[in-house]
């Protein structure tokens, strides 16, 4: 054989050969894939939580809050979304169901700047009014204001700030309630609306 030409090396594969003789899989493949799951998952809890920030006492207690949010907010959606008849207004809905229900979990990127959460909490009670807007029920305005409400007492606690966004978000759901049915039902409904709103809100 000429020496100039390279022996053949053989091809590589996913399996090793023991000190036995035994071939088995390479340990590297299963310890990769288990660290990309596991950074995928902290990426994805970062999203929500981001480590580091130092939670404040009583953060991890709104957890179950949040997750009853979830299930009332996907039950309204599966009530409300049937009641749209144009296809293009129920995906406008859905994406922007999807987006406000997001943001709830997403709260804690934005507790420790009074800036943001002023911008959050006011961007939140626009959509909710854009939902009810085009779910067209005022059943939505109780349902919507009344989580707000709940979400921001626990953020903003005993703060002057949660005053002010209880007072807007009252008032744009009887703007709401206003556009959709008229005056009449406001007037007639006011005095059970609007303190199931608050009672909703500061229960939760």
């Amino acid at each position: 054989m000429p020496s100039d030409v390279c022996p053949r090396l053989p091809a590589l594969n996913d399996n090793v050969v023991s000190s036995d003789g035994k071939t088995g899989e390479a340990g590297y493949n299963r310890f990769t894939m288990s660290s990309e799951r596991k950074t995928f998952w902290i990426k994805f809890r970062n999203l929500f939580f981001p480590q580091d920030q130092i939670p404040r006492e009583g953060d991890k207690e709104v957890l179950p809050f949040f997750a009853l949010i979830t299930l009332a907010l996907g039950w309204m959606y599966i009530i409300y979304v049937q009641r749209i008849e144009e296809v293009y207004l129920a995906v406008i809905f859905t994406i922007m169901m999807i987006v406000h229900l997001s943001l709830y979990w997403a709260i804690f990127r934005f507790i420790h700047s009074t800036r943001q959460l002023r911008l959050y909490f006011a961007f939140q009670g626009l959509m909710a009014f854009a939902l009810i807007l085009i779910g067209g029920d005022f059943g939505l305005a109780i349902g919507l204001y009344s989580s707000l409400i709940g979400n921001a007492a626990g953020a903003l606690r005993r703060s002057r700030d949660l005053v002010y966004v209880v007072l807007a978000y009252l008032a744009l759901a009887v703007i709401s309630i206003i556009i959709i049915s008229g005056v009449e039902v406001i007037l007639e409904w006011s005095f059970v609306a609007i303190p199931s709103i608050i009672f909703s809100g500061f229960m939760g």
